[in-house]
């Protein structure tokens, strides 16, 4: 699991008290590296303890959703009675390092 940064919703702390109260922050984990494939993940609170308060824990979840990738034609030009010239078109928007090699027409 990765560690990442997260922002924390507190509640429940009473007589004007903050989580400058914890003794201990919290922490998050995330079972989702950059590369994961697209779909839901739980990210996993942990930690924090305050001397007068139970900590109940409540996760949270992150989704992955598909990258947009634009495929455009290239613009060509043939003059009349002339055969269509073999078509072609660019693609950008890929991520992770992929390429041109994951479109299959």
């Amino acid at each position: 699991m990765d560690v990442w940064p997260s922002a924390y919703t507190f509640s429940g702390f009473v007589n004007g008290e903050d989580s400058s109260v914890l003794t201990e922050q919290p922490v998050s984990s995330l079972d989702a590296p950059a590369s994961s494939p697209v779909g839901d993940y739980p990210i996993v609170v942990s930690g924090a303890e305050a001397a007068n308060y139970e900590i109940t824990h409540v996760n949270g979840a992150i989704a992955i959703v598909p990258a947009t990738l634009i495929i455009t034609a290239d613009d060509t030009e043939i003059f009349e009675t002339e055969a269509i010239p073999t078509l072609s078109y660019t693609a950008s928007g890929f991520v992770n390092d992929e390429d041109l090699s994951l479109i299959h027409i």
